[in-house]
């Protein structure tokens, strides 16, 4: 659930941590671990994408709208090598 100007108001968000490492297109969140969570706050459909970064690599599970670019956002997460699954 989002207010206006994207600010998530879920009660299961407030418990995340907002990272300073957006382009002004995404909103991330750390979530357990080493996972974290993509949000397009400034569209309709709401969409979520999450990098879970491992040992020798990382995962992006799902690439987004194509609006923002997330792959630079993925940069300043990991220096790993990255799989996008969509």
């Amino acid at each position: 659930m989002r207010r206006p100007g994207g600010v998530l108001t879920a009660p299961k968000w407030r418990v995340f941590a907002k990272l300073d490492v957006s382009d002004g297109w995404f909103d991330v969140y750390q979530l357990p671990g080493l996972v974290y969570a993509f949000y397009e706050p400034r569209q309709e459909q709401e969409v979520f994408s999450y990098l879970i970064v491992g040992d020798k690599r990382a995962l992006l599970f799902d690439s987004g709208l194509g609006i923002g670019k997330i792959g630079e956002i993925v940069r300043r997460l990991t220096a790993l090598p990255v799989v996008v699954l969509n």
